[in-house]
């Protein structure tokens, strides 16, 4: 284990204040003088990786150069008195510093308009650090490296890697660099889930992803993502999409097995396609696993372990695995791309249009008027801006065992979202109760496919859009009819609502003109009604 003194008191990464802030451990009676470091300042900082495999994680280590990582020399008060950044390699070399007498090390890495870090408070006030004393460093030979076994830095260290090759990807494809961005991530910190959390603190400019650390001294056994870089780049993945081409999720959990409402199921696929295609760059004819791993081998396991070249069951729209495997299958193949690598194709779906057009293409599907976008949209966009013809998706749906059901021909036959028009009221059904549900899945009635119907409608002008709902039941509990009214933006941004035990809804809210997204949901304990749904415009 290194030498390292007082990470929380010693140094932290101070966002707020534009750079590195190097705070003195508080001085003792015991204390002894440390001397000024005399010799050479450089050296190589590496980190220990696990591998996710299919028992989960690996027990043995793959050391990876830090690469780019911030660095600070201190003297003996704690002051700063040089700062620096490792290169590809993770090496450094610090030119004779009076007073210095240890290194500072921290997980954030700001290379170009590139600015990833990973801190341990949910606001990312300061990232994970380390201070090595320069005396510990030379009787290393300059070499630093930083085990899994050792605390939190190995994972850290990973995790603002990661980030960095996600970002990375995204620049080669598109040209844009995203805002800074960091990942909540501690061991007994984070032990929700891992999700992207957007702009933290809200008008900072800076976002976050929460990754999960499990729970304190139980990695061996339990769920951490420090090192299943799928995860991680999934998470980035969000935040990629929420950028540059919208957003059409009501979000909730969407557990392997599960059909969703197919705005989820697309957000939700279309991250997992992100990260594969970023690791498929680095790595161009290795399986596409997408993998969240549960412990160590071998007490670990996998919660996921998912093929994306071939998706398990259930498929089809609602289906997260679907999204993801023809995505997947519209990327991969012989790339005439000069920003692509190219990815293995497999299964021989005819099709390789390779991430960055993918990328662009989701980008223009959302930019077009009116659009709400799903798979299906996604397709449709796809052959009306004559990047692949309806016949090449056909054929490319056949090779990979979709449903060809997923390209419908016309906008009118989609089957999502479903198109309200002014003042002509639409039926339709919310099971929430039935298990398996009508689209054969486990119910799910907080956002499965059969227990939302997300509707559509188009306004020219402003007023006041009225929205009404009536419901074939009592509206309550007692006979599982409990359905609410929803109104969101096309962002999929919550705008309006009425809920409650009641069999007629109303919404009325001033509006401008465009697109508006009206949804009918189960209530969240199961329920299935038949309902009414109409919309006007006032005056």
């Amino acid at each position: 284990m290194l030498g390292v003194v007082g990470l929380a008191s010693a140094i932290t990464s101070c966002e707020a204040c534009g750079g590195t802030q190097v705070l003195a451990p508080e001085p003792t009676a015991s204390t002894p003088a440390i001397a000024a470091f005399a010799g050479p300042i450089e050296g190589t900082i590496t980190f220990g990786a696990r591998p996710a495999l299919h028992e989960g994680l690996g027990t043995d280590e793959n050391a990876m150069p830090a690469r780019h990582v911030d660095l600070t020399l201190i003297d003996a008060t704690g002051s700063p008195v040089a700062s620096g950044q490792t290169d590809e390699e993770g090496r450094f070399a610090f030119a004779p510093t009076a007073g210095a007498v240890s290194l500072g090390i921290t997980a954030r890495v700001r290379v170009g308009a590139i600015d990833v870090s990973t801190s341990r408070v949910p606001d990312g006030a300061h990232s994970h650090a380390v201070v090595v004393p320069l005396e510990e460093l030379a009787s290393r030979g300059g070499r630093i490296h930083f085990a899994d076994t050792d605390g939190e830095m190995a994972g850290a260290l990973h995790i603002t890697d990661t980030l960095l090759r996600g970002s990375r990807a995204l620049e080669r494809w598109t040209g844009h660099a995203l805002p800074p961005v960091f990942a909540y991530w501690g061991r007994g910190v984070t032990v929700e889930w891992s999700f992207f959390r957007g702009e933290i603190p809200a008008g900072s400019g800076r976002y976050c992803l929460e990754l999960l650390g499990g729970p304190l001294g139980e990695q061996s056994t339990t769920d951490t993502d420090e090192h299943d870089e799928g995860i991680i780049l999934h998470e980035l993945g969000h935040f990629v999409m929420n950028r540059l081409a919208g957003d059409s999720s009501i979000g909730g959990r969407h557990p392997p097995g599960a059909l969703v409402d197919p705005g989820v199921a697309w957000e939700e696929g279309r991250a997992t396609w992100f990260a594969m295609a970023v690791l498929a760059e680095e790595q161009p004819d290795r399986e596409v696993m997408y993998r969240d791993t549960v412990g160590i081998v071998p007490t670990g396991s996998t919660r996921i372990d998912e093929d994306v070249e071939r998706p398990s069951t259930p498929r089809g729209l609602g289906s997260e695995r679907s999204v993801a495997g023809v995505l997947w299958d519209l990327t991969d193949g012989d790339v005439a791309d000069p920003r692509a690598v190219d990815a293995v194709d497999r299964d021989g779906d005819g099709v390789a249009l390779g991430a960055a057009r993918v990328l662009a293409a989701m980008s223009t599907a959302y930019d077009e008027p009116g659009s709400f976008v799903a798979l299906p949209g996604f397709l449709r966009h796809l052959h009306r801006v004559q990047v692949i013809s309806e016949t090449e998706i056909a054929a490319m749906l056949r090779a990979s065992g979709e449903d060809a059901a997923l390209l419908p021909i016309s906008d009118e036959s989609s089957p999502w979202p479903i198109e309200l028009a002014l003042a002509t009221p639409t039926s339709g059904l919310v099971d929430g109760l039935s298990d398996p549900s009508p689209s054969g899945a486990p119910a799910k009635p907080d956002n499965g496919i059969d227990a939302v119907r997300v509707h559509r409608v188009v306004l020219d002008r402003a007023g006041t859009l009225v929205v009404t709902l009536a419901i074939e039941g009592t509206g309550t509990a007692s006979d599982h009819t409990d359905l609410d009214l929803q109104l969101w933006t096309r962002r999929a941004e919550p705008m309006a609502s009425a809920e409650g035990p009641l069999a007629r809804h109303e919404l009325r809210r001033a509006v401008e003109a465009g697109t508006y997204i009206v949804m009918v949901r189960d209530a969240g304990t199961g329920n299935r009604a038949r309902y009414t749904l109409e919309a006007r415009l006032e005056p």
